[in-house]
């Protein structure tokens, strides 16, 4: 039976189960704590107020139409649902607050609307809000979701640490919607009620939806269907995603509140011929994407066209950091290096036509860094190999520097490091700018002339290693400088000790044509002992003081060993304990046995019988068969002779 309570007083349940169809003609609901649900009336002619009210399960109210809601108790506990409702038209204005999260029925209203949720979201039904300028939308909760929301006035969002969810296409905002605090806020907002939007803040995406509108930014003014630079500065947001069914972006899009953005067209194209500035960028086109202008894009995410190509200029690195998916062709130009961080090996594999990548050099960090991908091939200098998968590289791998001139998409690359130092560095285990490849196709090292011959010398020479000595060492060290060692001493005596080890385990020892210091003895022996050409080649050394007659071939005959260590064989062969000065970047050493031809001696005149026996046998060996014989039995690591001249 309902329980009718005249005058303009206050009811109160106390603790209760449940009320059901209660009605009342007072003003003011007192504390009431019910552990079911609560069916309220009201025939008040005025407005009504609560106290502190605490309901288990779900509240309705109904009250006559124009009059007013409060439950502004910022210690409401409402559990369930909580409908509010006119009777005979729309109620006017209604405030509720709650201790926990809150969820509201549908509801119409001709006045303003505030709420505060602590420790909890507040969730709307279909809203309408005011029937005139200046009824207002407020809401502050741990994260606002729900809708549609229509207001007519101004809506203001403070969701905290939530989310702000309001996406539904029905929405529909007055004279301004602003979203004070939210960590993700997802807002739809009809195109033509874009120049109502304003602030927003969310820490981590502002996803703005326009539906079947198209899209243009930056403008200049706020409008139907654009955004404003200043709105878009407007924005403290850690990426913004924006989605309609076209996106122009007609002059340049740059603005440090924007570090990742996210295009998405739902019916329509993505075209941007102004260049756009940001951190991350991720395409979604209903159509097709060409984004020709010089971009500065530091990671291009995800890229997915389903009705055209993607085409994409870059001026500066690029990573690229999710797949790229296109029906049709995709074609990047990178003015620099491009990196494939994706994590898959085939990035690619969903595009349907050619997919083509243009950069400034595959080797742009090593060894960590390639610029490469799985199933391309390719090419240097620009050149298009006219594959379906190409990587077009502006200079070769090996390059150390782009040279002067090199352009990719109008920005001067020439002088740039590439990477191809590093490739070098990789190969040769050395970092000396000396060594460095110079020429792709091409090893350009240097050669050293003992005895007159040309030796290549292949690219390895005593550096520290570890750039200190053992403890005794170094202390003998001290003792005799008399003094701590520098940083250049310690490493000269690091050398000197792994010359001396590798010198007695019979490793060459030779010097480099950098070395400025030569061997005196080798001088006067260049200067003493005359030469001969032989077959149009370089003199020959070691050819003592025997003069050629016109016409004749020299003879050579097996000389015996020097005093000084050389054994028998065709020369005098490399002593271990020969000296040799250090040069300003060290001698070399090659590990296995000591083999070095350093000069070709004619046959001495031999006694008895035998002698012309041997003479004989010398003529055919001529500089030519020696030279061979040397070469083939050099070993990976030692410097074997190549002909003068060739």
């Amino acid at each position: 039976t309902d329980l009718v309570i005249g005058g303009a007083g206050t009811v109160s349940f106390g603790s209760a189960n449940s009320v059901s169809s209660f009605q009342a003609n007072v003003a003011n609901i007192g504390t009431s704590v019910l552990s079911g649900n609560l069916d309220y009336t009201s025939v008040y002619a005025g407005n009504l107020t609560l106290g502190q009210m605490s309901v288990g399960g779900v509240s309705s109210f109904t009250l006559p139409a124009t009059r007013s809601f409060t439950a502004a108790n910022s210690a409401n506990a409402f559990t369930g649902t909580v409908t509010l409702a006119g009777s005979g038209g729309n109620i006017e204005n209604v405030t509720v607050n709650n201790s926990k999260a809150l969820t509201l029925g549908n509801l119409s209203m001709n006045g303003d609307f505030s709420s505060t949720v602590t420790n909890g979201a507040l969730t709307l039904g279909t809203t309408v809000v005011g029937n005139a300028v200046g009824d207002d939308f407020t809401a502050t909760a741990v994260g606002i979701a729900g809708g549609p929301l229509t207001v007519t006035g101004a809506t203001s969002l403070a969701a905290g640490t939530g989310d702000v969810t309001l996406a539904n296409v029905a929405n529909v905002f007055g004279t301004s919607v602003v979203i004070n605090s939210s960590k993700n806020a997802s807002l739809f907002v009809q195109g033509t009620d874009l120049d109502v939007l304003g602030s927003v803040v969310a820490s981590q995406t502002f996803a703005l939806s326009t539906g079947s509108n198209p899209l243009t930014l930056p403008t200049l003014a706020t409008g139907n269907n654009q955004l404003s630079s200043g709105q878009i500065s407007s924005f403290q947001v850690g990426a913004l995603s924006l989605s309609a069914a076209s996106i122009a972006i007609p002059a340049n899009f740059n603005f440090a509140n924007i570090a990742y953005l996210n295009l998405t067209s739902t019916g329509g194209a993505i075209v941007a011929n102004g260049a756009i500035t940001t951190g991350t960028l991720t395409i979604s086109s209903a159509g097709s994407a060409t984004l020709n202008a010089l971009n500065s894009i530091s990671n291009l995410g995800n890229v997915t066209t389903l009705g055209g190509n993607f085409s994409f200029i870059n001026g500066r690195q690029l990573n690229l950091a999710g797949v790229v998916s296109v029906a049709g062709t995709a074609d990047l130009t990178v003015a620099g290096q491009f990196y494939n961080y994706s994590g898959q090996s085939l990035p690619f594999a969903g595009t349907t036509g050619r997919a083509v990548v243009r950069s400034l050099s595959m080797m742009g960090g090593l060894p960590n860094q390639i610029s490469a991908l799985a199933g391309f091939k390719n090419s240097y200098n620009f050149t298009d190999p006219g594959t379906s998968r190409a990587m077009i590289y502006a200079v070769s791998p090996l390059a150390q520097f782009a040279p002067s001139g090199t352009t990719i998409a109008g920005v001067n690359l020439g002088g740039t490091q590439t990477g191809g130092g590093q490739f070098n560095t990789f190969l040769t285990g050395s970092d000396n700018l000396n060594w460095m490849i110079s020429d792709f196709g091409r090893f350009d090292m240097p050669t050293v002339k003992p005895s007159g011959m040309d030796y290549i010398l292949y690219p390895q020479r005593v550096e520290p290693e570890t750039r200190t000595l053992p403890a005794a060492t170094l202390g003998q060290l001290e003792r005799e400088l008399g003094r701590p060692p520098t940083l250049d001493e310690v490493q000269a005596r690091e050398v000197a000790v792994r010359e001396a080890a590798m010198v007695r385990s019979g490793a060459i020892l030779e010097r480099t044509s950098f070395d400025a210091v030569e061997e005196e003895t080798d001088k006067q022996e260049s200067a003493d002992v005359p030469v001969q050409v032989i077959d149009g080649g370089k003199p020959q050394a070691g050819l003592g003081g025997q003069k050629a007659e016109v016409g004749s071939r020299p003879s050579f005959a097996p000389r015996p060993a020097s005093a000084g260590g050389a054994s028998e064989g065709f020369g005098p062969q490399a002593s271990k304990s020969q000296s040799v000065k250090q040069g300003a970047n060290g001698p070399v050493l090659r590990s296995g046995p000591m083999r070095s031809v350093a000069g070709l001696r004619p046959a001495e005149p031999a006694e008895g019988a035998s002698a012309g026996k041997t003479a004989t046998q010398a003529v055919h060996l001529d500089a030519k068969s020696v030279i061979e014989q040397e070469r083939a039995s050099a070993e990976v690591g030692i410097a074997p002779p190549i002909a003068a001249g060739r």
